[in-house]
Order: structure tokens, then C-alpha cells, then sequence
């Protein structure tokens, strides 16, 4: 359920704000520096402490990255 209101959160708050979205370097390299977090899991393509899908798709609504308007729970990107 956390992670279902975490997601729901970051979806309004996205939408909400006009659907602003990051460019396909700025996912990329955000998706590299989760990746080399303890907190990535690389076999779901989520991160741990807020369960978000963190991957390179085009689809802000399946991907933390491309929304704008979204940070890294550990203040890392």
C-alpha cells in the first residue's frame, strides 16, 4: 500500500504541475545514479524505499525518472 500512495502522490503531483517531463540524457543519467544505489532493485526496476519504476521509458506514468517534478527519496538526484 506505501508503495501504491507513493506512486499515486507522484502521478498528481506530475500532473498537477502540467506534465513536465525530463529529456532522454537527463533519464539516462538519472537511471545511472540509481543504479550504482543500494536501494535500486535491478531485477524489478524499482527503487526500494519509495517502490517507484525507475527505467528508460517514454511513458512518465510508468517511469519516476521522466517526471520532472520527482526527486530521489535519498536526496541523490
Amino acid at each position: 500500500m506505501t508503495r501504491l500512495g507513493n506512486y499515486t502522490k507522484a502521478v498528481l503531483n506530475w500532473y498537477m504541475s502540467g506534465r513536465p517531463i525530463r529529456s532522454d540524457e537527463e533519464v539516462y543519467n538519472l537511471l545511472e545514479i540509481c543504479k550504482q544505489c543500494e536501494e535500486y532493485e535491478a531485477d524489478k526496476s524499482r527503487c526500494k524505499v519509495c517502490g517507484c519504476r525507475l527505467n528508460l521509458s517514454q511513458i512518465a506514468e510508468f517511469n519516476k525518472l521522466r517526471m520532472a517534478t520527482e526527486h530521489c527519496p535519498k536526496g541523490k538526484w
